[in-house]
């Protein structure tokens, strides 16, 4: 028998420990086992023989360790049935990870001339326990948000629901601490996947509070991408553009006055970029109140110098220069 033919025996459930010992081959890159290649060897109908055995799987898996049962496992613990608990759901979070690597490599394969609808109905699982995996799972956690950003790459069917979350975490990490110039990038990479977020829904309400946060980064002021982003998020709703300004307003005087170029260029791309009431509320709400306070704030406010000397300085040369070209 071939290891093609074998794999594909082994996506059921009582060959779990077979399947699970391919996906170890895989990572390993050891054996002569390449899931990517068997993937696009295999013909279209056992293609979708291999998604609907992988959906049912991963369903079968979900029912027998359900998610509210899902618990920090205690390695050390001395109760028997905890043990027991803690194995049970450590094969469950294996068999969850070997179907997130299998659809993984399945997205580049998908084409219009085959049916991926169990590929999808995966996909949507393993994004509904993304925010719910054991605060251990945090390598699945990323392999399941790669998978649903691949899907959204790929443009396939759902993939609107699908980056959602993924987007969500993209905004954390890159708000982390510990978060790198990449994370920023990649955060500028996925930036259309904000538009699948309804403003004045109540889903949006987490999403707003995090960019907000945002303009408060000094990392994603001074970033280039960092600034593509936050000038991006201007387009989103004249509402929001507000929420921005007000942000930034009282940030000022946290801001070193070094910052208040990159500030100046972030808003002027969002002026130069925009339209119709978009436009207008950027010019209404954020350039005219600028303008204001740099005429009427007192020459001692610790903000003065920032929005009179530089803030205006900078932004209002660019508009002239720009306005003049028409």
């Amino acid at each position: 028998m071939s290891k093609r033919e074998a794999f594909l025996q082994a996506t059921v459930e009582k060959s779990v420990e077979n399947f699970l010992h391919f996906i170890q081959l895989h990572k390993g890159g050891t054996d002569p086992f390449d899931l990517n290649e068997l993937l696009q060897e295999l013909t279209r109908k056992q293609k979708e023989e291999l998604w609907e055995r992988l959906k049912n799987l991963l369903v079968d898996t979900l029912l027998a360790q359900p998610v509210e049962k899902w618990q920090r496992m205690e390695d050390d613990s001395d109760d028997e049935m905890e043990v027991e608990h803690s194995a049970d759901l450590k094969q469950a979070m294996a068999i969850i990870d070997g179907v997130t690597v299998v659809v993984t490599a399945s997205i580049p394969v998908v084409d219009e001339n085959v049916s991926y609808e169990a590929l999808q109905e995966s996909a949507v699982i393993l994004n509904g326990v993304l925010r719910v995996l054991p605060k251990s799972e945090t390598a699945l956690q990323f392999d399941i948000q790669r998978l649903c950003e691949a899907w959204w790459e790929k443009g396939l069917e759902g993939k609107e629901e699908l980056v959602k979350i993924a987007f969500v975490l993209r905004i954390r990490k890159s708000l982390d601490g510990k978060s790198m110039c990449s994370d920023i990038n990649q955060l500028w990479h996925f930036h259309q996947a904000l538009l699948t977020f309804d403003y004045s829904s109540k889903e949006s309400t987490e999403v707003k509070d995090l960019l907000l946060q945002c303009f408060m980064s000094v990392k994603h002021v001074k970033k280039e991408e960092g600034k593509r982003f936050l000038s991006f998020l201007f387009s989103w709703n004249p509402n929001f553009i507000k929420m921005i300004h007000g942000t930034i307003k009282n940030q000022l005087q946290c801001f070193p006055q070094s910052l208040m170029v990159n500030i100046a260029e972030m808003y002027f791309r969002a002026w130069k970029k925009a339209s119709g009431g978009i436009l207008e509320t950027i010019e209404h709400t954020c350039i005219q109140d600028f303008m204001h306070h740099g005429v009427h704030l007192p020459r001692n406010s610790l903000v003065h110098p920032k929005v009179r000397k530089v803030i205006l300085s900078e932004m209002h040369h660019k508009v002239k220069r720009k306005a003049s070209r028409y």
